[in-house]
């Protein structure tokens, strides 16, 4: 799907507005597109919704029911923009498509299409290679979608304890995941774990620090920018210190538990909550607590 969209002049409620309009007919569309080639023996209908979306100043963006389906679609997409681009470099400039030798019969060239010396196939032959029916006998004889298999989970204090625990379950069940610690290394080394149960394109890990918005910021935002969103939030970061009242700083450590295990929770939901509203989503929010000393 295009969105028609002038970043220079157009702001993002345009843009929403824009893909809002084109969604549903796009949708129609394919729908006509579908009934109009089927045959009897045809396989079913499959998702109507556009598998690849180009926005100009923005990017092409793939979906699919997780990280690598949509980046093999994307790569599939860009590849077939490749094709055209060679087709037309190679075209010299007196070059005229009089004839098209692609049609076995001259009755059939009016069902091509072609741009400059790219000819693309009848829709009838796109239909027939994207509803293949051996490709729907394997695509039935796949394995079921695991879980989670469309969710985005951060797991906060992930590099340990309860959390790392959460992380490797949540892998173990197909989630894309975002494992985030204050302790990078400990993320990145449940993030090695949750990979061999998953696949290396099913997640991250990133640093967190619970008591900077910004830094919670920064993590939904790699979150945003490698799956697209965010579905679940997990929180088991806390620390339980046990000062000595008679200590100088004990003032300061029961201020730094405060701000970690109250006010940080009250930070990472207020932050989680921004993204999921701009989602139309409501959160799957855990908090729990973790055996974390400081």
């Amino acid at each position: 799907m295009f969105v028609a969209w002038s970043p220079a002049g157009e702001d993002v409620a345009r843009l929403r507005q824009r893909i809002d309009e084109q969604i549903g007919p796009y949708r129609d569309e394919y729908v006509k597109y579908y009934r109009s080639c089927a045959q009897p023996d045809s396989p079913a209908l499959r998702d109507s919704n556009p598998s690849v979306v180009v926005i100009p100043g923005l990017g092409v963006f793939g979906f699919g029911k997780d990280k690598r389906e949509a980046r093999i679609t994307t790569e599939f997409f860009v590849n077939a923009v490749h094709v055209m681009a060679g087709a037309t470099a190679l075209e010299e400039s007196s070059t005229k498509l009089d004839a098209l030798p692609q049609a076995r019969r001259a009755d059939h060239a009016s069902a091509f299409t072609s741009f400059h010396n790219y000819v693309a196939l009848p829709r009838s032959e796109a239909f027939r290679i994207e509803y293949w029916v051996l490709e729907e006998a394997k695509l039935q004889r796949m394995p079921p979608e695991r879980e989670f298999s469309r969710k985005v989970a951060l797991v906060v204090g992930g590099g340990s304890g309860i959390g790392r625990e959460a992380a490797l379950l949540l892998a173990q069940r197909g989630a894309h995941l975002v494992i985030a610690d204050l302790d990078a290394a400990n993320a990145q080394a449940t993030w090695a774990d949750a990979q061999k149960l998953s696949s290396p394109e099913m997640g991250m890990a990133a640093a967190l620090d619970l008591s900077s918005r910004e830094s919670i910021g920064a993590a939904l935002r790699a979150a945003i920018l490698a799956f697209g969103g965010i579905d679940i939030v997990i929180n088991t970061a806390a620390i339980y210190p046990t000062p000595d009242p008679s200590v100088a700083n004990a003032d300061a450590v029961w201020a730094r538990t405060l701000h970690l295990n109250v006010t940080g929770n009250f930070l990472l939901a207020g932050e989680a909550a921004r993204v999921l509203k701009e989602q139309n989503l409501q959160a799957a929010m855990v908090f729990t607590s973790s055996a974390a000393y400081r």
